[in-house]
C-alpha cells in the first residue's frame, strides 16, 4: 500500500484483510518525537489491524515534532499553547476521517 498524500505526514502498516473494511489503529506520538517512535511497535501488534502512524504538525529543533508548543519559564513556569492544542486536536479529528475514507477503513 502506497502512503497516500493526507493532511498530515504519516507511515502505514497495512492490514492482513483483504477483502472489505480492516480496522484500523491510529498511533500519536509524545512531545519531541516523530511519527517511526511508535510504529517501531507495528509487527508487535495484531496484523488484521492496519496501522497509521501520524507526525504532528509542529516542529521542534533539532528533529523533533509536538501537537502544541511547552513553553518553560522562570517566571510563568511550564505552560501549554492551548490553541495550538485545539488546533491539533481538529487535525487530528479531520486526518482520521480522511485515512480512513482513502484507505478504505473501518471507523
Amino acid at each position: 500500500m502506497t502512503t497516500a498524500p493526507l493532511s498530515l505526514e504519516h507511515i502505514i502498516r497495512p492490514s492482513s484483510i483483504r477483502q472489505g473494511k480492516a480496522p484500523v489503529l491510529f498511533m500519536l506520538h509524545g512531545y519531541g518525537s516523530n511519527e517511526e517512535d511508535l510504529y517501531s511497535f507495528a509487527d508487535e501488534l495484531p496484523h488484521e489491524y492496519c496501522i497509521i502512524s501520524v507526525r504532528a504538525p509542529y516542529t521542534l529543533q533539532p528533529f523533533g515534532y509536538a501537537w502544541y508548543a511547552i513553553h518553560f519559564d522562570n517566571e510563568q513556569g511550564k505552560w501549554s499553547d492551548d490553541q495550538q492544542a485545539i488546533e491539533s486536536r481538529d487535525k487530528i479529528v479531520s486526518f482520521i476521517e480522511e485515512a480512513c475514507n482513502t484507505y478504505q477503513l473501518d471507523q
